[in-house]
């Protein structure tokens, strides 16, 4: 099985200046490279918005998945308004929340909604749940649950449950 994810695309409003970067024509550009890899899933982790959450860029990025036919599945980032995301990419949220799980062969993948940097208590106990069976597991998520060791990441844009995700997932 091939999987592609790609992240943080930083789609600027029709009328927004993304300091000069053609978000939109990248966007394309990486929906042709999926295309000619031949995925078999693709994962979009989130920061579909540029700074903040806009309903034409979550409109446009949703015409150019179903243009190219990619049935992405999605996790939002801290860019994006979760539930506005979920209206327009028709996806079934989870209170506020965004998580789910697959069953891929032998694997069981989950997909975790980090957006706020935190999860929520019901995320938690979904999450620890979801880690009692056997097997493989693969977990989707926009910010990285373990230390990086980039500055600017660690220092700006760091989950905020680090020891806890660790915790849970050694145990």
């Amino acid at each position: 099985m091939k999987i592609i994810q790609f992240t943080d695309p930083h789609i600027g409003g029709i009328d927004q200046d993304t300091h000069g970067i053609d978000t939109r024509g990248n966007f394309i550009s990486t929906l042709d490279a999926i295309r000619s890899e031949g995925a078999d899933v693709v994962v979009l982790t989130g920061d579909l918005c540029f700074k903040e959450p806009r309903r034409d860029a979550y409109i446009w990025i949703k015409e150019k998945l179903d243009e190219y036919g990619i049935d992405a599945l999605i996790t939002p980032g801290n860019h994006d308004d979760t539930l506005m995301m979920c209206e327009v990419m028709h996806l079934n949220p989870s209170g506020d929340e965004l998580y789910f799980r697959k069953q891929w062969g032998d694997t069981q993948v989950l997909f975790l909604d980090s957006s706020k940097a935190i999860m929520s208590e019901a995320q938690w106990k979904w999450f620890d749940k979801s880690l009692d069976g056997d097997g493989r597991v693969i977990v989707f998520t926009h910010y990285p649950p373990i230390k990086c060791f980039v500055p600017y990441m660690d220092g700006k844009h760091s989950f905020n449950q680090r020891e806890e995700f660790l915790k849970l997932i050694s145990s």
